[in-house]
């Protein structure tokens, strides 16, 4: 290899340990064991999908890939293919994540269903980066066409993660973490989680469009999302019959396709207002009395 070649050896060599891997390489190898956990956590989560309709494909091939490059890494095989890949994806990744971050989302779902946030993960792919780059680059005068051309692909690997985040976090606008009527009315996304219901319900009822008035009475009101495989047997088992003598409401969200009650389900349906991005887990189960939260319905 002259001075001016980027290679990248099968095993790098160091007669002063022997064959003991050096930190970076055990970093680089611990990198590779995230990307096998991501996924399996993303696989899993598909396959026990509450919210799906059907497989996503291109979500399971990606997890594919992620397995396929990181237990290359773990086991060092053909380092000089996965490598360069595991940097790429990384550099990928990293694009995802600091949208992400830059979007304030939550989680985005890199381990399925297991949040993690953004902030983290983008740290974490930055330093798998990081790591990589020694092994890619040997000394900083091995800048032939080469590596010029693999210094690109980095950069265009980080626009095009930066692309996909685009796709998956729509912009979110100002978000609402509480069910109060000022927090509502200047959210563009809601975030609905059992501990936010304190005291009355009535801001979020109004935003129900349903054939019935939700502050008369004790209603159980469950909030679901069409193809939801957990909506669809919660419904399906029991949810739908009336207890302790108030009224069932099922509430879907305006999604790609329309909600649709089970045979003989005599509960009462609705929807939510869809000029918001309601973000919450289906189904999610609240009981109001006279328009005021009671208590969260148990599963």
């Amino acid at each position: 290899m002259t001075g001016d070649e980027v290679q990248v050896q099968d095993r790098p060599v160091d007669a002063g340990r022997g064959n003991r891997a050096s930190p970076l390489e055990l970093f680089q190898r611990f990198s590779g064991a995230v990307l096998c956990t991501a996924a399996v956590f993303k696989t899993f989560s598909e396959y026990s999908s509450d919210e799906g309709n059907g497989l996503n494909w291109l979500l399971l091939i990606t997890a594919g890939i992620e397995f396929v490059v990181g237990l290359a890494i773990v086991g060092r095989l053909r380092p000089k293919i996965t490598i360069p890949a595991a940097s790429l994806l990384f550099t990928i990744l990293m694009g995802v994540a600091g949208l992400g971050t830059a979007r304030g989302v939550a989680s985005c779902h890199c381990f399925g269903a297991v949040q993690i946030p953004p902030p983290v993960l983008l740290t974490f792919d930055l330093l798998a980066v990081i790591a990589f780059l020694p092994t890619l680059f040997p000394t900083f005068r091995s800048m032939d066409g080469r590596a010029k051309t693999l210094i690109a692909a980095h950069f265009g690997c980080l626009y095009f993660g930066i692309l996909i985040g685009l796709f998956l976090y729509p912009h979110l606008g100002t978000v609402a973490y509480d069910v109060t009527r000022e927090a509502l009315e200047a959210a563009k996304t809601v975030m609905l989680r059992p501990n936010t219901f304190r005291g009355k319900a009535e801001p979020l009822l109004d935003l129900i469009q349903i054939d019935a008035d939700l502050t008369r009475g004790r209603w159980t009101v469950i909030l679901a999302r069409a193809g939801c495989p957990r909506c669809e047997r919660e419904l399906q088992n029991g949810g739908c019959l009336p207890k302790d003598g108030g009224q069932i409401a099922v509430i879907f969200v305006k999604d790609k396709a329309p909600g649709i009650l089970p045979r003989n389900c005599p509960a009462i349906q609705g929807t939510l207002d869809d000029s918001k991005i309601w973000d919450f887990q289906a189904p999610l189960k609240f009981q109001v009395a006279d328009g005021r939260f009671v208590a969260n319905k148990p599963e």
